[in-house]
């Protein structure tokens, strides 16, 4: 039922993706749950956690879904799924100071025109990647959100952020230089 594709693309999809959640929860969650996953996995590095960290955006969304307002919910969902998984991060700090890399990187689907040992190569780098600096990559570099943005988000200084992703680059670019 999960699969790694990005938001709706398709015109049906946009405009159901307009009623959000309140309309018909079942359709929601079957439209961005993969999407969800794939953020998820990339933010734990652990299918696990991702899974988990998949149903509690979804727990949110379905007690957060009055306050949805006509437009577009793959946008208010993602921002949502942002702030459970930097939660969901800060509370496993407080239990563990170590997080487990065991993500079975085999079953993620390459994107079209990627070669999977690219792939997994990248993967394997970013999960190597230092806790705060992974973060900050990811969302920077492939979810596209500001510096600032991902300042606030994690709440940490603008500097801090943009020394951690200038570090997460570097090592990215050292891992796959090898």
């Amino acid at each position: 039922m999960i699969d790694a594709a990005g938001p709706p693309q398709d015109r049906s999809a946009a405009q159901a993706d307009i009623a959000g959640p309140a309309a018909d929860f079942r359709a929601f969650y079957e439209q961005h749950a993969g999407w969800v996953y794939s953020l998820s996995l990339r933010m734990t590095a652990d299918p696990v956690a991702a899974r988990e960290a998949v149903q509690d955006v979804f727990v949110r969304a379905w007690r957060k879904s009055e306050l949805f307002r006509e437009g577009r919910a793959a946008g208010w969902l993602r921002k949502l799924a942002v702030r459970v998984l930097l939660n969901r991060a800060r509370s496993d700090r407080r239990w563990t100071r170590r997080l487990d890399d065991h993500a079975d990187l085999a079953t993620l689907p390459a994107q079209a025109g990627e070669r999977p040992e690219d792939r997994l190569a990248l993967e394997a780098a970013i999960r190597a990647l230092p806790k705060g600096a992974r973060t900050v990559v990811l969302l920077h570099d492939v979810e596209g959100y500001s510096m600032s943005e991902v300042a606030t988000q994690m709440g940490t200084a603008l500097g801090t952020v943009k020394s951690q992703l200038h570090r997460g680059r570097r090592l990215l670019r050292e891992a796959l230089e090898d």
